[in-house]
């Protein structure tokens, strides 16, 4: 007779309604990944989710109703006031959020994402937006990986306000997450 594989770990069940679901959902963080547990905004978790997911889909990254925090180091700039360079530090920036959502274990977050399939669809239901959440979460993953790598080694920047822009007005056109 062959051993039996392991039974997979528990699940931290889905919570009865979206009202009041932080407390589980931040269980279930835990269970995933101590890092993006420490990131966590306080409240809304699982509608601030479907929000990322529904911006990202668009090619947007959300300012308000982040699921997370993360502290990306400060923007920097070489070459001269007349001619300023995207330093090569910003391709770092966000390695750790990269890394820890790389980290996630596929087969766990399939059990979570069938098994919390209806409040992530309801909360995607509250924003108006037609479908399923699957779909769009599909979206998402599609346009993240429909970003290109840039190839230039320097990148020419403008300042002609407060924050810098791409110099390249192409470049500039460019989706906030292909910009992240």
């Amino acid at each position: 007779k062959q051993p039996q594989p392991p039974a997979p770990p528990a699940l931290v069940s889905a919570p009865p309604a979206l009202d009041g679901s932080d407390e589980q959902t931040q269980k279930a963080v835990r269970d995933l990944s101590d890092t993006l547990l420490q990131w966590l905004t306080p409240s809304e978790q699982l509608r601030k989710w479907v929000i990322l997911v529904d911006n990202l889909a668009m090619g947007k990254v959300p300012v308000k109703s982040r699921p997370f925090n993360v502290s990306i180091p400060a923007f920097k700039v070489t070459g001269s006031e007349q001619q300023p360079v995207l330093a090569q530090e910003n391709f770092a920036r966000t390695t750790p959020m990269v890394n820890a959502f790389v980290k996630l274990e596929p087969t766990v977050l399939v059990r979570y994402f069938r098994a919390w399939s209806p409040l992530l669809n309801e909360a995607y239901a509250e924003l108006g937006q037609p479908g399923e959440f699957s779909d769009r979460l599909i979206e998402a993953i599609d346009r993240v990986l429909e970003v290109q790598p840039l190839n230039d080694s320097t990148i020419n920047l403008k300042q002609p306000a407060v924050y810098y822009t791409f110099a390249d007005p192409e470049r500039e056109q460019a989706s906030d997450l292909e910009k992240l």
